[in-house]
């Protein structure tokens, strides 16, 4: 008879249905990083800036390259 007197319960005793969250990625992404020891997270950073670097320098050269090719090629043509 209990489950019969509990039918009749006050709407704000009812328990309201979960919430389905996204989860959350910041919290992945710290768990990863704190998970590296520093050491690594260094040296990580350190090698993606200096290939960083060397990308840049080499499209530069190859920007700045041809105007340099023209001024010493197109003579040497023009003389033989």
């Amino acid at each position: 008879m209990q489950i019969f007197s509990d039918w009749h319960l006050p709407a704000s005793d009812i328990p309201a249905r979960p919430v389905q969250t996204q989860p959350d990625n910041s919290r992945l992404v710290h768990r990863f990083f704190s998970a590296m020891n520093q050491e690594r997270l260094d040296l990580v950073l350190v090698l993606a800036l200096a290939l960083a670097l060397a990308l840049e320098s080499q499209r530069l050269f190859e920007t700045l390259q041809e105007p340099f090719r023209n001024r010493l090629i197109y003579p040497v043509q023009t003389l033989i």
